[in-house]
């Protein structure tokens, strides 16, 4: 069984992700940005992305004292989550994840402007074919499809 990623290998991973940033808050937003995507990303199976190695890549996020874990903290939709969160000035990002590390939400907020957003996972299904209510839409007839002529 794999004994999963350790904090330093997390790290590394986190600092390629950094691009031009240069302050410290540059960077944390950057690595924020990063963990957000990675986790929220819904193309990738959690096959792929193992609970050990989301607990890591959060924990080396946290690590760098730009960014903040809360745990049971209300998501919201209400959900029991743990916050993940960076605040720069008036600007502020979260992320909300259950208890498995997986993406429920995020947030963020600009204070000075009043301005703010959120993306909410309400349904997560795993399924092994195509479900039916999505079948009834697309309907099951084959069409072919030629990319390239």
């Amino acid at each position: 069984m794999d004994a999963g990623p350790t904090l330093a290998a997390q790290r590394q991973v986190l600092r390629g992700s950094v691009g031009t940033a240069k302050t410290p808050s540059e960077v944390a937003r950057a690595e924020f940005a990063f963990v957000e995507d990675l986790l929220s990303a819904e193309s990738i199976p959690e096959s792929a992305l193992r609970e050990n190695y989301r607990a890591a890549l959060v924990g080396a996020l946290t690590n760098n004292g730009e960014v903040t874990s809360t745990k049971h903290v209300g998501d919201p939709a209400g959900r029991d989550a743990t916050r993940v969160a960076w605040r720069s000035g008036s600007l502020s990002l979260a992320v909300y994840l259950d208890s498995n590390y997986n993406f429920l939400a995020s947030t963020q907020t600009a204070a000075n402007t009043g301005e703010s957003g959120s993306r909410v996972i309400t349904e997560r299904r795993q399924t092994s074919a195509i479900p039916q209510d999505l079948l009834i839409q697309l309907g099951t007839d084959r069409v072919e499809k030629t990319f390239w002529s």
